[in-house]
C-alpha cells in the first residue's frame, strides 16, 4: 500500500519525490521487520526505480500533471501504478530467483500475479491522495489515510490466509510424495520377488530376469529414452518371463 504514497508524491513533485519517498518506505519496513542493511538497500532502490520510471513517463509526455484534467490525472495514476507493479514485483521475483535457484517467471506467477488488481486500486487511491492534497492540503492527505489503512488491512488478511492455504497444500503434497515413494518401493520389491520366483522355476537360467532387465535398461539409456520410460523397460525386463508361472511343473 505504500505504492499509493509513492505514486502520489512522484506525480505531484517529480523525480525528487521518488528519491526521497523510496528510501523513506524502506526505512519504515526496516524498522518494522528489522531488515538487514542489504535488504534495506534493495527495497530503497526498488521503490526509487519504480518511482523514477513513472516520473520519466510524465516528463516524456511533456505535460504538467497539475494542469491536466482530473480524468487524465486518474488515467496517469492508473498507468503509473501498473508500471510500479511490474517494475517492483519483477525485481523482487528476480532477487528471489537468484536466491532460491528457481525460474523467475514461476516465482512471479505464484507470488505476485494476483497483485495486479490491487495495484490498479492503489493507482485510484494515489489519485485520491493527489486530489485531496490539491484541494485540502495536508488535512486532505490525513483524511485519505483511513481508506488506505483499510486497504492495507484487507490485503494483509488476504495474504495471510493465502499463505496458510499454500502451506497446508505443500504439507499435503509432501505427504503424498512420501506415500508415492513408499508405494513405488513396495512395487519394486514385489517385482523382485516375482523375478526371483521365475528364476527358481528354471535353475538353469540363474538370475536371467535380472540380467535381461539390466541389458534392457542399458539399451534404453543408449537410445536416449526418458527416465520414466527407461524404468518401464527395466521392469518389463524383470517380468518378461512372467508366463512361466502359469506353465505346469510337468511341462
Amino acid at each position: 500500500t505504500s505504492a499509493a504514497a509513492l505514486l502520489g508524491g512522484v506525480l505531484l513533485f517529480g523525480p525528487m519525490a521518488a528519491i526521497v519517498i523510496g528510501p523513506a518506505i524502506a526505512v519504515v519496513a526496516t524498522i518494522k521487520y528489522r531488515n538487514p542493511i542489504l535488504r534495506f538497500l534493495f527495497n530503497a532502490s526498488n521503490h526509487s526505480i519504480g518511482g523514477l520510471i513513472c516520473a520519466a513517463l510524465v516528463i516524456v509526455s511533456t505535460l504538467v500533471f497539475n494542469e491536466i484534467s482530473p480524468y487524465a490525472q486518474l488515467c496517469y495514476a492508473i498507468v503509473a501504478a501498473a508500471i510500479v507493479y511490474v517494475s517492483t514485483t519483477m525485481l523482487i521475483a528476480g532477487a528471489m530467483s537468484i536466491d532460491q535457484q528457481l525460474p523467475l517467471l514461476s516465482i512471479w506467477m505464484e507470488r505476485f500475479r494476483w497483485l495486479g488488481l490491487h495495484y490498479i486500486a492503489l493507482g485510484i487511491v494515489a489519485y485520491a491522495l493527489i486530489y485531496s492534497y490539491l484541494t485540502s492540503g495536508m488535512l486532505g492527505i490525513l483524511f485519505m489515510l483511513v481508506p488506505l489503512l483499510m486497504l492495507r488491512y484487507s490485503q494483509k488478511q488476504y495474504v495471510d490466509r493465502t499463505e496458510a492455504i499454500v502451506l497446508q497444500l505443500r504439507t499435503q503434497n509432501a505427504e503424498l510424495i512420501q506415500q508415492a515413494a513408499e508405494i513405488s518401493l513396495l512395487n519394486d520389491e514385489i517385482l523382485l520377488v516375482l523375478a526371483k520366483a521365475l528364476d527358481l522355476r528354471d535353475p538353469y537360467v540363474s538370475e536371467h530376469s535380472h540380467h535381461v532387465a539390466l541389458y534392457a535398461e542399458l539399451i534404453a539409456r543408449e537410445l536416449g529414452l526418458a527416465t520414466d520410460h527407461v524404468e518401464l523397460v527395466r521392469r518389463a525386463g524383470l517380468l518378461h518371463d512372467i508366463g512361466k508361472l502359469g506353465i505346469p511343473e510337468a511341462v
